[in-house]
């Protein structure tokens, strides 16, 4: 018998990683329609492409790649520390609207972060699983 490894096939996602997908999703969306807001629709392209790439990266969190959870702390972990002083900075302008914006973008990816180290059973969701797979013998040489 031959054993492979694969991550994860055909398994159930946790719950907490899709909770995490989907706030990520969610906070991606509302930082698009925010940001056309702001801005307008002049240079929506580039906000709707890393749109469709935070999607794509929570599908592979679902489906318990393990590259895709380290890649997220870390995009995650460089965004809260890339907004902190920009959130400082807000905070002191008394721009209510930034403020909630920002502060809540932040706290969302806090909680990612959170989820996606420290959940219960985060490590079996992104744990390889070992699939047993037969091995192929060829039949025995006929006696001549």
């Amino acid at each position: 018998m031959l054993v492979t490894r694969e991550e994860n096939p055909s398994h159930q996602p946790s719950a907490w990683v899709v909770a995490a997908a989907l706030a990520l999703v969610g906070s991606s969306v509302l930082s698009v329609a925010f940001f056309a807001l702001r801005v307008g629709p002049t240079r929506i392209a580039t906000q709707l492409m890393r749109l469709l790439l935070t999607i794509a990266l929570a599908y592979f969190l679902v489906q318990g790649k393990t590259w895709a959870r380290w890649l997220t702390v870390g995009l995650l972990g460089l965004g809260i520390l890339v907004s902190l002083p920009s959130l400082w900075s807000v905070l002191r302008s008394a721009n209510l609207l930034g403020l909630a914006f920002l502060g809540g973008l932040t706290a969302t990816y806090v909680i990612v972060v959170g989820i996606l180290l420290f959940s219960p059973g985060i490590g079996a969701h992104f744990a390889p699983r070992i699939q047993a797979t037969p091995l192929a013998v060829p039949p025995p040489p006929s006696p001549s």
